[in-house]
């Protein structure tokens, strides 16, 4: 079987991660892979071919431009004989599409989140998400959620054209206990964020660094640390100046993926705070992987993931985040149980071995 794995992201950020370890899976169980996607190295990888196309201007327009300027590669990897078609997300299943109509393979279209985020580039994108994928040519349609898919439905998607297969994580890259970051062990009470500081992750943290108003009540030496780069700091540090909470929030700038994860470990609550309506989040995944408990919003596909396996909260109420990560800091054999629930969670559903093979077995179905 040979494969096009069309994809905004390889091997950076959550969705690109994943991307990357699937696309590993498949070249162990022995598919050709052709991996199309932004920037990157031109090269054959562990198996695969890489071939990248070169973007401009902000991050926010990358899935903008790769419809536009990644059909001149497109046609050449055309020139290629694939059984498979796949796109990762509604913008790459542009060029899937036109994959689609010239070869007349399978196009599976896989749809990771429903892009509900409350800024005027989040109304751009669901208004040509919402408009065009009901135009796309694909066999089928991937959802990521129970939530995403109904929301699909009401688009006009084809009930009987959607598969659910949810994102998965690669368990060898979760860090063990021999891999703690020493220089923190000695802080009580560590909370820890590891996320890039972008608009929809900045507003979520905005709730997380206003509950640690109310826990610098209680726990006076309480510590945020908070690991990611990007446009949202300088806001985020502000912010703490002015709630007189700077020394108990730690900006530790962006961290290597694994040294991120490491740090998930040494931390006594991993709070998720979500300003949308999440899909089966990468990270939180990682962080139900971490062995570390979670507390989390209770909106999106976290409420199902989380549902016995960590604290749920109201979205966008600091009091509730501050109660639920109270919770966990007093209790700490109901914050050892609920962490072993989530591992066991992973282990069982979301491990990318499992995921790759639902992904084989679906290819199959056509091919």
């Amino acid at each position: 079987m040979r494969l096009l794995y069309i994809t905004q992201s390889f091997g950076g950020g959550a969705s690109g991660i994943f991307s990357r370890n699937l696309v590993r899976k498949f070249t162990e169980k022995g598919i050709g892979v052709d991996v199309l996607t932004l920037n990157g190295v031109s090269r054959g990888t562990n198996g695969f071919n890489l071939h990248t196309v070169p973007v401009f201007g902000r991050h926010a327009f990358y899935k903008f431009e790769l419809p536009m300027f990644g059909l001149i590669k497109l046609m050449s990897l055309l020139k290629n004989k694939y059984d498979i078609i796949h796109s990762q997300d509604t913008f790459p299943g542009f060029l899937g599409h036109i994959a689609k109509l010239k070869t007349r393979k399978t196009h599976i279209l896989v749809k990771e989140m429903v892009s509900n985020y409350p800024t005027l580039h989040g109304k751009v994108v669901i208004f040509f998400e919402k408009n065009f994928i009901t135009k796309l040519k694909y066999d089928k349609l991937v959802s990521w959620s129970k939530s995403h898919t109904k929301t699909l439905i009401e688009w006009g998607v084809p009930k009987e054209k959607i598969e659910m297969i949810p994102g998965g994580i690669d368990l060898n890259e979760i860090p063990d206990e021999t891999e703690r970051i020493k220089k923190y062990k000695h802080f009580e009470n560590v909370v820890a964020v590891t996320k890039p500081l972008y608009t929809t992750n900045t507003w979520g943290i905005v709730y997380i660094i206003l509950a640690m108003k109310y826990l610098v009540k209680e726990f006076p030496d309480i510590k945020l640390l908070i690991a990611g780069g990007g446009v949202g700091r300088p806001y985020l540090q502000r912010m703490t100046r002015e709630l007189s909470i700077s020394r108990n929030v730690i900006f530790l700038g962006r961290l290597p993926h694994r040294e991120a994860l490491a740090l998930q470990r040494v931390a006594d609550v991993l709070p998720h705070s979500f300003v949308y309506e999440p899909t089966t989040s990468i990270a939180l995944l990682e962080s139900m992987a971490s062995g570390t408990p979670i507390v989390c919003t209770d909106s999106g596909e976290a409420k199902y993931l989380l549902k016995d396996c960590g604290i749920l909260v109201k979205p966008k109420n600091p009091k509730s985040i501050a109660n639920g990560i109270k919770k966990v800091l007093t209790d700490k054999k109901l914050g050892d149980r609920l962490s072993k629930k989530a591992l066991r969670k992973v282990k069982n559903k979301y491990t990318i071995e499992k995921i790759a093979k639902q992904y084989t077995n679906l290819y199959s179905s056509f091919y």
